[in-house]
């Protein structure tokens, strides 16, 4: 019975690695694309179009940050992720971007909120 187990944590983990693996494989592949994209809209000329992606980029990534804000074991914030959506409220304040969808728009400002939990403006 013991073997058995040991057996099925084996299989457990193994087919768990791969689909982490897939994941991050997948995770990098995507990021490529999206900076290969970039550069080549810059490298054209359009800096307009590059600069949307950029910015379209990084609101999708602050969305995503904010489901990891919390460290779960720690029951604080996290502060890698503090920090990050601390630096991109700074270049926000900057470089304020209007977005059109009011729900997009919200979740982007919850994010910005949590790097120092006062309102954004």
């Amino acid at each position: 019975m013991v073997l058995g187990a040991g057996m099925g944590m084996l299989g457990f983990y193994f087919l768990f690695d791969q689909g982490a693996q897939k994941y991050l494989a997948t995770m990098q592949a995507a990021q490529a694309n999206s900076a290969l994209s970039g550069l080549k809209r810059l490298r054209s000329g359009d800096t307009n179009r590059a600069i949307e992606h950029l910015e379209s980029e990084l609101d999708s990534a602050l969305i995503g940050l904010t489901a990891l804000y919390y460290d779960a074991s720690a029951k604080k914030p996290d502060t890698m992720v503090q920090k990050t959506l601390g630096r991109v409220r700074d270049y926000r304040a900057k470089h304020p971007r209007e977005i059109e969808d009011a729900e997009v728009s919200a979740a982007i400002a919850y994010a910005l909120n949590l790097a120092t939990n006062q309102p954004v403006k």
